[in-house]
């Protein structure tokens, strides 16, 4: 049954509350300032508006009930006009009947912490102060409270502006008394400074810590490569959670400009962006990036980079990679390496990167690489191979 068969026969047939409003007579006021509980819905067939016609508020809970009836679920694109026909009676709930709607959406059977969200955040903005008596109301189910209180923070910053976004920051920050909640900021942040970066930067100092580094992070990602120095000034506000592939390899695009500072920092903190940064670098500059990296301290950080440095090179000259993996001594970066070695050999030399897999001394890193070279031979491999391979897959329990 497509949207247009069940709305214009079967739902507003039979419903003595809502009806749907001929083609000219729509309005176009703001829903948040509408006099009449009106909606616009767009179907595959077109746009179409519905209205609640003689609800009280103890309709509200049949009509949420009716709206799946309203908009089946199906495969042909529906699922948007779902979510949109329950924010819209949920919207019409709490305009009519705020105490019934809070009742309702602060329920512990009740199934969309998050669609009630975003109708708050649209229709009532400044009930956001009631964001800990919800909270509090949700019988203790901390999941659903995050994902209410969450859902409700995002959807300010998203539906106003910077300020917004700011006031959201803050005032999640002061409610969650200590903890951490790097997603949610992290999406704050990428609204802020999407709307403005500049004065998402300004803004900085006067956010709580907890949020700051998620701010910084994303105004990182948004200077454009000749402002060196105002990146490099962030870089040492973030944590470990900001320091991610995706910072690793933009940093990496522009390398020289930022490689002293980075492997400055402890590794335990850009750990994880490492080697996607000099995976970057290498691909971008690689006489730079390999003089560079020949003069990097062998501490706790050379690994992750050697790694991201050979898979880089790997990826535009094998055969100077592999070379220079090959002079590597001995040791917990050359075993850094192996693996990645044994894949990029595996293909087109699976007796080298055989010698490579047979090196490595971690169980389970031994076990892949035999199998990536396994992987490899398309009329089987060696009866001598087969033998260590086995043994490898056994010793890392991988059978």
């Amino acid at each position: 049954m497509t949207v247009a068969s069940a709305v214009g026969g079967w739902f507003f047939g039979r419903s003595q509350f809502v009806e749907r409003i001929p083609p000219g007579e729509e309005t176009r006021v703001p829903l948040s300032r509408r006099s009449e509980a009106v909606a616009d819905v767009d179907s595959p067939k077109g746009q179409w508006t519905m209205r609640v016609k003689a609800a009280t508020p103890a309709d509200f809970p049949r009509l949420l009930e009716e709206w799946k009836t309203l908009f089946p679920d199906t495969r042909d694109g529906i699922e948007s006009q779902q979510e949109n026909s329950l924010r819209w009676l949920l919207a019409q709930w709490l305009v009519n009947d705020r105490e019934g709607f809070v009742k309702a959406v602060t329920d512990k059977d009740f199934k969309s912490p998050h669609q009630a969200a975003l109708v708050i955040a649209r229709l009532n903005p400044e009930m956001i102060a009631a964001l800990r008596q919800f909270r509090t109301e949700m019988s203790g189910d901390g999941s659903r409270q995050r994902e209410f209180g969450s859902g409700l923070i995002r959807s300010i910053c998203y539906n106003y502006s910077i300020e917004s976004c700011l006031s959201a920051a803050k005032l999640w920050a002061a409610d969650l008394n200590g903890g951490r909640d790097e997603e949610t900021f992290k999406s704050l942040a990428e609204r802020s400074a999407a709307i403005d970066r500049d004065k998402t930067e300004a803004a900085l100092d006067a956010l709580p810590e907890v949020a700051r580094a998620a701010f910084a992070a994303e105004i990182v990602k948004r200077l454009p490569p000749e402002d060196a120095g105002r990146r490099l000034a962030l870089l040492g506000q973030l944590t470990s959670a900001q320091w991610d592939r995706y910072l690793g390899e933009s940093l990496g695009k522009h390398g020289a400009d930022y490689a002293d500072a980075i492997f400055k920092l402890p590794a335990s903190t850009t750990s994880e962006a490492q080697p996607h940064f000099m995976d970057a670098w290498v691909k971008t500059d690689p006489d730079t990036a390999i003089q560079w990296f020949s003069n990097l301290p062998q501490d706790e950080a050379f690994g992750p980079a050697a790694v991201g440095l050979f898979e880089g090179w790997a990826s535009v000259e094998p055969s100077a990679a592999l070379a220079w993996a090959e002079n590597l001594a001995s040791g917990p970066f050359r075993q850094a390496v192996a693996l990645s070695a044994t894949n990029t050999l595996a293909e087109n030399n699976p007796g080298k990167a055989w010698r490579w897999a047979a090196s490595i001394t971690d169980p389970e890193a031994r076990a892949m690489a035999y199998n990536a070279i396994n992987s490899a031979h398309r009329d089987g491999a060696p009866a001598e191979f087969n033998k260590e391979r086995e043994a490898a897959t056994r010793a890392a329990g991988m059978e």
